[in-house]
Protein backbone atom coordinates (compact mmCIF):
# COMPACT_ATOMS: atom_id res chain seq x y z
CA UNK A 1 0.00 0.00 0.00
CA UNK A 2 0.92 3.30 -0.67
CA UNK A 3 -0.40 6.71 0.53
CA UNK A 4 -0.57 10.32 -0.35
CA UNK A 5 -0.18 11.61 3.11
CA UNK A 6 -1.45 14.86 2.24
CA UNK A 7 -4.55 13.88 0.88
CA UNK A 8 -5.05 10.14 1.89
CA UNK A 9 -5.52 9.22 -1.53
CA UNK A 10 -4.23 5.63 -2.53
CA UNK A 11 -1.64 6.07 -5.06
CA UNK A 12 -0.40 2.33 -5.34
CA UNK A 13 -1.96 -0.80 -4.28
CA UNK A 14 -0.24 -4.77 -4.88
CA UNK A 15 -2.16 -7.33 -3.27
CA UNK A 16 -0.44 -10.48 -4.31
CA UNK A 17 2.02 -11.81 -7.12
CA UNK A 18 -0.20 -13.39 -9.43
CA UNK A 19 -2.12 -10.78 -11.38
CA UNK A 20 -4.05 -12.53 -14.21
CA UNK A 21 -7.46 -13.81 -12.58
CA UNK A 22 -10.24 -11.41 -12.70
CA UNK A 23 -11.32 -9.69 -9.34
CA UNK A 24 -8.66 -11.62 -7.83
CA UNK A 25 -7.96 -11.78 -3.97
CA UNK A 26 -6.60 -8.56 -2.72
CA UNK A 27 -4.08 -8.47 0.10
CA UNK A 28 -3.46 -5.17 0.53
CA UNK A 29 -7.04 -4.94 1.25
CA UNK A 30 -8.41 -7.89 2.54
CA UNK A 31 -6.39 -9.82 4.34
CA UNK A 32 -6.23 -9.14 8.53
CA UNK A 33 -3.28 -10.76 9.97
CA UNK A 34 -1.42 -9.48 12.98
CA UNK A 35 0.89 -6.86 12.45
CA UNK A 36 3.63 -7.77 15.10
CA UNK A 37 5.46 -5.01 16.55
CA UNK A 38 4.25 -3.13 13.41
CA UNK A 39 1.49 -1.88 15.70
CA UNK A 40 3.70 -0.79 18.55
CA UNK A 41 3.86 2.93 17.73
CA UNK A 42 0.47 3.59 17.10
CA UNK A 43 -1.09 1.58 19.51
CA UNK A 44 1.38 2.18 22.32
CA UNK A 45 3.52 5.07 21.61
CA UNK A 46 1.58 7.59 20.27
CA UNK A 47 -1.37 7.44 23.43
CA UNK A 48 2.04 7.40 25.69
CA UNK A 49 3.34 10.41 24.35
CA UNK A 50 0.02 12.41 24.62
CA UNK A 51 -0.07 11.13 28.09
CA UNK A 52 3.19 12.93 29.08
CA UNK A 53 5.98 10.51 28.73
CA UNK A 54 8.42 11.88 26.27
CA UNK A 55 11.16 10.48 24.38
CA UNK A 56 13.59 10.53 26.94
CA UNK A 57 11.28 8.62 29.87
CA UNK A 58 13.37 5.77 31.08
CA UNK A 59 11.50 2.67 30.56
CA UNK A 60 12.44 -0.92 32.26
CA UNK A 61 13.54 -3.83 29.68
CA UNK A 62 13.27 -6.34 32.37
CA UNK A 63 12.28 -10.24 32.21
CA UNK A 64 8.73 -10.38 33.16
CA UNK A 65 5.67 -12.07 33.92
CA UNK A 66 2.05 -10.01 33.39
CA UNK A 67 -0.67 -12.61 35.14
CA UNK A 68 -0.39 -15.96 32.73
CA UNK A 69 1.25 -13.83 30.24
CA UNK A 70 5.14 -13.64 29.63
CA UNK A 71 6.72 -11.79 26.92
CA UNK A 72 10.11 -11.97 25.84
CA UNK A 73 12.44 -10.03 23.65
CA UNK A 74 13.05 -11.66 20.59
CA UNK A 75 16.62 -12.24 20.98
CA UNK A 76 15.97 -13.48 24.75
CA UNK A 77 17.86 -10.25 26.34
CA UNK A 78 17.42 -7.83 28.21
CA UNK A 79 18.57 -4.36 28.33
CA UNK A 80 17.62 -2.97 31.90
CA UNK A 81 16.76 0.84 32.37
CA UNK A 82 16.42 2.45 28.92
CA UNK A 83 14.98 5.80 27.14
CA UNK A 84 11.74 5.33 25.25
CA UNK A 85 13.78 6.12 21.77
CA UNK A 86 16.02 3.19 22.59
CA UNK A 87 13.04 0.73 22.90
CA UNK A 88 11.43 1.79 19.89
CA UNK A 89 14.61 1.58 17.95
CA UNK A 90 15.99 -1.65 19.24
CA UNK A 91 11.92 -2.69 18.54
CA UNK A 92 12.29 -4.12 22.59
CA UNK A 93 9.16 -6.05 24.00
CA UNK A 94 8.66 -5.91 27.60
CA UNK A 95 9.01 -1.90 27.65
CA UNK A 96 6.09 -2.03 25.16
CA UNK A 97 4.53 -4.55 27.26
CA UNK A 98 4.53 -2.48 30.73
CA UNK A 99 3.75 0.95 28.99
CA UNK A 100 0.36 -0.92 27.34
CA UNK A 101 -0.51 -2.10 30.37
CA UNK A 102 0.18 0.98 32.72
CA UNK A 103 -2.00 3.55 30.08
CA UNK A 104 -4.60 0.70 30.01
CA UNK A 105 -5.65 -1.47 27.08
CA UNK A 106 -9.10 -0.17 26.73
CA UNK A 107 -7.40 3.61 26.60
CA UNK A 108 -4.84 2.53 24.19
CA UNK A 109 -7.62 0.89 22.11
CA UNK A 110 -10.01 3.88 21.70
CA UNK A 111 -6.52 6.04 20.93
CA UNK A 112 -5.60 3.51 17.75
CA UNK A 113 -9.13 3.23 16.30
CA UNK A 114 -9.20 6.79 15.82
CA UNK A 115 -6.20 6.05 13.58
CA UNK A 116 -8.54 3.78 11.50
CA UNK A 117 -7.38 0.25 13.55
CA UNK A 118 -10.29 -2.32 13.73
CA UNK A 119 -10.43 -4.29 16.58
CA UNK A 120 -12.75 -7.24 17.25
CA UNK A 121 -14.30 -7.16 20.40
CA UNK A 122 -12.12 -10.79 22.41
CA UNK A 123 -9.16 -8.17 22.16
CA UNK A 124 -8.40 -7.09 25.36
CA UNK A 125 -5.84 -8.48 26.30
CA UNK A 126 -1.80 -7.64 26.97
CA UNK A 127 -0.77 -9.51 23.92
CA UNK A 128 -2.35 -6.66 21.85
CA UNK A 129 0.99 -4.46 22.43
CA UNK A 130 3.17 -6.86 20.59
CA UNK A 131 0.83 -7.26 17.45
CA UNK A 132 -1.78 -10.00 19.14
CA UNK A 133 -5.04 -9.51 17.56
CA UNK A 134 -7.35 -12.01 17.16
CA UNK A 135 -8.25 -11.17 13.47
CA UNK A 136 -5.08 -8.70 12.58
CA UNK A 137 -4.96 -5.59 10.34
CA UNK A 138 -4.86 -4.95 6.45
CA UNK A 139 -1.88 -3.26 4.82
CA UNK A 140 -4.54 -0.58 3.78
CA UNK A 141 -5.80 0.19 7.50
CA UNK A 142 -2.03 -0.01 8.74
CA UNK A 143 -1.20 2.36 6.13
CA UNK A 144 -3.77 4.69 6.87
CA UNK A 145 -2.70 5.18 10.46
CA UNK A 146 0.91 5.56 9.42
CA UNK A 147 -0.24 8.45 6.78
CA UNK A 148 -1.50 9.91 9.64
CA UNK A 149 1.95 10.17 11.40
CA UNK A 150 3.16 11.54 8.18
CA UNK A 151 0.79 14.21 7.94
CA UNK A 152 1.51 15.93 11.85
CA UNK A 153 -1.35 13.74 13.46
CA UNK A 154 -4.14 14.27 10.88
CA UNK A 155 -6.23 11.16 10.01
CA UNK A 156 -7.62 11.13 6.67
CA UNK A 157 -9.50 8.13 5.56
CA UNK A 158 -7.89 6.07 3.08
CA UNK A 159 -9.93 6.50 -0.53
CA UNK A 160 -9.27 5.22 -4.33
CA UNK A 161 -12.07 6.91 -5.95
CA UNK A 162 -11.62 10.30 -6.61
CA UNK A 163 -14.60 10.85 -8.94
CA UNK A 164 -17.37 9.33 -11.43
CA UNK A 165 -19.02 10.68 -14.25
CA UNK A 166 -21.48 9.03 -16.60
CA UNK A 167 -20.19 9.18 -20.35
CA UNK A 168 -21.47 12.52 -20.72
CA UNK A 169 -18.94 13.67 -18.47
CA UNK A 170 -21.31 14.82 -16.20
CA UNK A 171 -20.12 14.11 -12.47
CA UNK A 172 -21.96 12.03 -10.26
CA UNK A 173 -19.61 11.56 -7.54
CA UNK A 174 -16.46 13.74 -5.71
CA UNK A 175 -14.76 12.56 -3.22
CA UNK A 176 -14.81 15.33 -0.40
CA UNK A 177 -11.77 15.52 1.84
CA UNK A 178 -11.64 14.74 4.99
CA UNK A 179 -9.13 15.19 8.01
CA UNK A 180 -9.22 14.68 11.68
CA UNK A 181 -6.80 15.93 14.07
CA UNK A 182 -6.18 12.54 16.05
CA UNK A 183 -2.97 12.96 17.51
CA UNK A 184 -1.12 16.85 18.80
CA UNK A 185 1.56 17.74 15.66
CA UNK A 186 4.34 17.84 18.50
CA UNK A 187 3.72 14.71 19.65
CA UNK A 188 3.15 13.25 15.82
CA UNK A 189 6.54 14.81 15.10
CA UNK A 190 8.86 13.19 18.66
CA UNK A 191 6.92 9.86 17.49
CA UNK A 192 8.33 10.59 14.41
CA UNK A 193 11.33 11.05 14.88
CA UNK A 194 11.49 8.03 17.20
CA UNK A 195 10.59 5.95 14.17
CA UNK A 196 13.57 7.67 12.10
CA UNK A 197 15.88 6.51 14.50
CA UNK A 198 14.49 3.08 13.59
CA UNK A 199 15.17 3.37 9.76
CA UNK A 200 18.63 5.17 10.49
CA UNK A 201 20.25 3.00 13.39
CA UNK A 202 17.52 0.25 14.47
CA UNK A 203 15.68 -2.95 13.04
CA UNK A 204 14.72 -1.38 9.38
CA UNK A 205 18.62 0.38 9.34
CA UNK A 206 18.40 -1.18 5.50
CA UNK A 207 16.96 1.57 4.67
CA UNK A 208 19.68 4.27 5.45
CA UNK A 209 21.22 3.36 2.56
CA UNK A 210 18.65 6.30 0.89
CA UNK A 211 19.28 9.52 0.37
CA UNK A 212 16.03 10.02 1.52
CA UNK A 213 14.48 11.17 4.81
CA UNK A 214 12.48 8.40 6.33
CA UNK A 215 10.85 7.09 8.85
CA UNK A 216 10.01 3.62 9.50
CA UNK A 217 8.67 0.24 11.62
CA UNK A 218 9.09 -3.50 11.72
CA UNK A 219 6.95 -6.21 12.29
CA UNK A 220 7.61 -10.11 12.85
CA UNK A 221 5.30 -12.68 13.52
CA UNK A 222 6.32 -16.28 14.29
CA UNK A 223 7.58 -18.47 17.13
CA UNK A 224 9.99 -21.20 17.50
CA UNK A 225 9.35 -23.26 14.12
CA UNK A 226 9.62 -20.17 11.92
CA UNK A 227 8.35 -16.82 10.95
CA UNK A 228 4.63 -16.36 9.14
CA UNK A 229 3.82 -12.55 8.21
CA UNK A 230 6.52 -9.82 8.25
CA UNK A 231 6.02 -6.09 7.99
CA UNK A 232 7.05 -3.17 7.49
CA UNK A 233 5.51 0.63 7.46
CA UNK A 234 7.98 3.30 6.34
CA UNK A 235 6.78 7.10 5.38
CA UNK A 236 8.24 10.59 4.52
CA UNK A 237 6.16 13.45 4.42
CA UNK A 238 4.70 12.98 0.97
CA UNK A 239 3.96 9.30 1.34
CA UNK A 240 2.87 6.43 3.70
CA UNK A 241 3.72 2.53 3.02
CA UNK A 242 2.97 -0.34 4.18
CA UNK A 243 4.76 -3.95 2.60
CA UNK A 244 3.19 -7.25 4.25
CA UNK A 245 4.94 -10.78 2.93
CA UNK A 246 3.67 -14.21 4.08
CA UNK A 247 1.52 -16.57 2.88
CA UNK A 248 -2.52 -17.46 2.78
CA UNK A 249 -2.76 -21.05 4.37
CA UNK A 250 -1.78 -22.67 7.36
CA UNK A 251 0.14 -25.48 5.69
CA UNK A 252 2.75 -22.82 3.78
CA UNK A 253 2.53 -20.12 6.97
CA UNK A 254 5.68 -20.59 8.17
CA UNK A 255 7.58 -21.26 5.25
CA UNK A 256 9.33 -17.58 4.81
CA UNK A 257 13.54 -17.88 5.02
CA UNK A 258 14.34 -18.35 8.45
CA UNK A 259 16.52 -15.32 8.15
CA UNK A 260 13.87 -12.72 6.92
CA UNK A 261 12.14 -10.17 9.51
CA UNK A 262 10.61 -6.92 8.60
CA UNK A 263 13.57 -5.03 8.09
CA UNK A 264 14.62 -7.45 5.19
CA UNK A 265 12.72 -8.43 1.72
CA UNK A 266 10.00 -5.53 3.33
CA UNK A 267 12.78 -2.91 3.34
CA UNK A 268 14.13 -4.03 0.33
CA UNK A 269 11.20 -3.75 -1.89
CA UNK A 270 10.42 -0.01 0.24
CA UNK A 271 13.96 0.92 -0.35
CA UNK A 272 13.05 0.31 -4.76
CA UNK A 273 9.43 2.33 -4.48
CA UNK A 274 10.96 5.25 -2.96
CA UNK A 275 13.94 5.39 -4.81
CA UNK A 276 11.22 5.41 -7.67
CA UNK A 277 9.49 8.06 -6.24
CA UNK A 278 12.71 10.65 -6.15
CA UNK A 279 14.27 9.58 -9.00
CA UNK A 280 16.14 13.28 -8.99
CA UNK A 281 16.62 13.77 -5.14
CA UNK A 282 14.48 16.12 -3.76
CA UNK A 283 13.01 14.65 -1.21
CA UNK A 284 11.17 16.51 1.71
CA UNK A 285 12.09 16.02 5.58
CA UNK A 286 10.30 16.62 8.63
CA UNK A 287 9.98 19.82 9.64
CA UNK A 288 10.29 20.79 13.37
CA UNK A 289 6.57 22.41 14.65
CA UNK A 290 7.12 25.59 17.28
CA UNK A 291 5.71 23.07 19.88
CA UNK A 292 9.12 20.90 19.77
CA UNK A 293 12.23 21.75 21.18
CA UNK A 294 15.62 20.28 20.80
CA UNK A 295 17.32 19.60 24.11
CA UNK A 296 20.78 18.94 25.38
CA UNK A 297 20.43 15.77 27.82
CA UNK A 298 23.37 14.48 30.13
CA UNK A 299 24.50 11.09 29.29
CA UNK A 300 26.16 9.75 32.40
CA UNK A 301 22.70 10.35 34.53
CA UNK A 302 20.24 8.73 31.90
CA UNK A 303 22.88 6.19 32.17
CA UNK A 304 23.78 5.72 35.83
CA UNK A 305 20.74 7.46 37.68
CA UNK A 306 17.78 6.74 35.10
CA UNK A 307 17.05 10.39 34.65
CA UNK A 308 16.94 13.01 32.34
CA UNK A 309 18.84 16.29 33.19
CA UNK A 310 19.87 18.87 31.45
CA UNK A 311 24.09 19.45 30.99
CA UNK A 312 25.90 22.52 31.91
CA UNK A 313 28.85 24.17 30.79
CA UNK A 314 31.37 21.39 31.53
CA UNK A 315 29.35 18.76 30.01
CA UNK A 316 31.70 17.27 27.14
CA UNK A 317 29.92 16.73 23.62
CA UNK A 318 30.79 12.97 23.84
CA UNK A 319 28.62 13.54 26.84
CA UNK A 320 25.80 15.19 25.76
CA UNK A 321 22.58 13.17 23.91
CA UNK A 322 20.06 15.64 22.10
CA UNK A 323 16.56 14.78 22.17
CA UNK A 324 13.06 16.38 21.42
CA UNK A 325 10.46 17.78 23.81
CA UNK A 326 7.07 18.77 23.25
CA UNK A 327 7.69 22.17 24.98
CA UNK A 328 6.95 22.21 28.58
CA UNK A 329 7.94 18.65 28.82
CA UNK A 330 11.54 19.28 28.71
CA UNK A 331 13.45 18.28 31.75
CA UNK A 332 13.88 21.48 34.58
CA UNK A 333 16.97 19.97 36.48
CA UNK A 334 20.47 20.73 35.87
CA UNK A 335 23.19 17.73 35.98
CA UNK A 336 24.80 16.97 39.37
CA UNK A 337 27.63 15.21 37.81
CA UNK A 338 29.13 17.72 35.32
CA UNK A 339 29.90 20.59 38.17
CA UNK A 340 33.12 22.20 39.29
CA UNK A 341 34.21 19.90 42.59
CA UNK A 342 33.25 21.65 46.40
CA UNK A 343 34.90 20.45 49.29
CA UNK A 344 33.27 19.29 52.00
CA UNK A 345 32.24 21.80 54.79
CA UNK A 346 32.23 19.64 58.35
CA UNK A 347 35.66 18.09 57.85
CA UNK A 348 36.62 16.94 61.86
CA UNK A 349 39.53 15.90 63.15
CA UNK A 350 39.35 14.08 66.49
CA UNK A 351 43.08 12.84 67.82
CA UNK A 352 42.28 9.31 69.85
CA UNK A 353 45.25 7.78 71.51
CA UNK A 354 47.62 6.89 68.88
CA UNK A 355 45.14 7.90 66.17
CA UNK A 356 43.46 10.62 64.24
CA UNK A 357 39.62 9.95 63.99
CA UNK A 358 38.30 11.93 60.66
CA UNK A 359 35.41 12.69 59.33
CA UNK A 360 33.51 14.46 57.26
CA UNK A 361 30.23 14.34 54.46
CA UNK A 362 30.48 14.22 50.72
CA UNK A 363 28.87 17.61 48.84
CA UNK A 364 28.57 14.95 45.88
CA UNK A 365 27.55 11.60 45.70
CA UNK A 366 29.82 11.47 42.39
CA UNK A 367 33.40 13.35 43.08
CA UNK A 368 36.39 11.83 44.22
CA UNK A 369 38.33 13.01 47.45
CA UNK A 370 41.72 13.48 48.01
CA UNK A 371 42.63 13.30 52.05
CA UNK A 372 46.26 14.96 52.87
CA UNK A 373 47.93 15.51 55.88
CA UNK A 374 49.91 18.62 56.14
CA UNK A 375 53.23 19.37 58.89
CA UNK A 376 54.22 22.48 60.26
CA UNK A 377 56.46 23.45 57.67
CA UNK A 378 53.63 22.80 55.11
CA UNK A 379 54.73 19.44 53.59
CA UNK A 380 51.94 17.06 52.67
CA UNK A 381 51.01 13.80 51.77
CA UNK A 382 48.30 11.74 50.59
CA UNK A 383 46.54 9.96 53.66
CA UNK A 384 44.15 8.25 51.98
CA UNK A 385 41.52 8.71 48.15
CA UNK A 386 37.59 8.15 48.64
CA UNK A 387 35.98 7.45 45.22
CA UNK A 388 32.36 8.87 44.75
CA UNK A 389 31.22 7.96 48.12
CA UNK A 390 27.82 7.46 49.15
CA UNK A 391 27.86 7.97 53.11
CA UNK A 392 29.63 9.97 55.43
CA UNK A 393 32.97 9.56 55.04
CA UNK A 394 35.02 7.89 58.36
CA UNK A 395 38.89 7.17 58.16
CA UNK A 396 41.08 6.87 60.88
CA UNK A 397 45.01 7.52 59.97
CA UNK A 398 47.62 6.56 62.89
CA UNK A 399 49.99 8.93 64.58
CA UNK A 400 51.68 6.97 66.61
CA UNK A 401 54.99 8.22 64.48
CA UNK A 402 54.07 11.39 64.07
CA UNK A 403 54.91 14.09 66.40
CA UNK A 404 54.45 18.11 66.15
CA UNK A 405 51.15 19.74 64.97
CA UNK A 406 49.64 18.52 62.00
CA UNK A 407 46.34 19.91 59.65
CA UNK A 408 44.20 17.63 57.39
CA UNK A 409 42.43 18.79 54.38
CA UNK A 410 40.33 17.56 52.04
CA UNK A 411 40.48 18.08 48.06
CA UNK A 412 37.58 17.05 45.53
CA UNK A 413 38.58 16.01 42.47
CA UNK A 414 35.98 15.22 39.87
CA UNK A 415 36.32 11.71 38.29
CA UNK A 416 35.69 12.42 34.45
CA UNK A 417 37.40 15.95 34.12
CA UNK A 418 40.50 17.22 33.64
CA UNK A 419 42.39 20.12 33.38
CA UNK A 420 45.93 20.57 31.45
CA UNK A 421 45.63 16.71 31.56
CA UNK A 422 45.31 16.01 34.76
CA UNK A 423 41.89 15.57 36.84
CA UNK A 424 39.91 18.41 37.54
CA UNK A 425 40.14 19.78 41.38
CA UNK A 426 38.37 21.28 43.51
CA UNK A 427 39.48 24.13 46.17
CA UNK A 428 40.51 22.29 49.40
CA UNK A 429 38.35 21.83 52.51
CA UNK A 430 39.06 24.34 55.64
CA UNK A 431 42.04 22.59 57.34
CA UNK A 432 41.56 20.88 61.23
CA UNK A 433 44.56 21.16 63.50
CA UNK A 434 45.29 18.45 65.89
CA UNK A 435 48.56 18.59 68.33
CA UNK A 436 50.73 15.22 68.91
CA UNK A 437 53.49 15.58 71.58
CA UNK A 438 55.40 13.03 72.83
CA UNK A 439 58.31 12.59 75.79
CA UNK A 440 61.00 12.02 73.14
CA UNK A 441 60.08 12.57 69.33
CA UNK A 442 62.48 9.77 68.85
CA UNK A 443 61.20 6.96 71.03
CA UNK A 444 59.89 3.93 69.23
Amino acid sequence: MLIDAKTGGVSAIMGGRNNDAALGFNRATRIRRQPGSAIKPILVYAPALEAGYTAASMLLDDATVFGDYTPRNANGRYAGWITMREAVTRSLNLPAVSLFRDLGVSRCKAFAARFGIPFDVRDDSLTLALGGFTYGVSPYRLCGAYAALASGGIYRSPYVVTRITDRAGTELYRHEPDGTRVMSEGSAFILTSLLKSVAQTGTANLLSALPIPLAAKTGTVGDETGNRDIWLACYNPDYAAVVWMGFDDAENGRCLPKDCGGGTYPAMLLSEIFSALYPSGGAPDFSVPDSVILVPLDRVTLRSEHLAVLTTGLTPASETVSEYFVRGTEPRSVSDYWQLPEPPVDLSVTLSGDAAEIAFTPPSRYMNYRLYREDAEGFSVLAATFEAPIYPVRYTDPVDRLHGAYAYYVVPVHPSLLSDGAPLCGRPSAKRWISVWRASPFSP
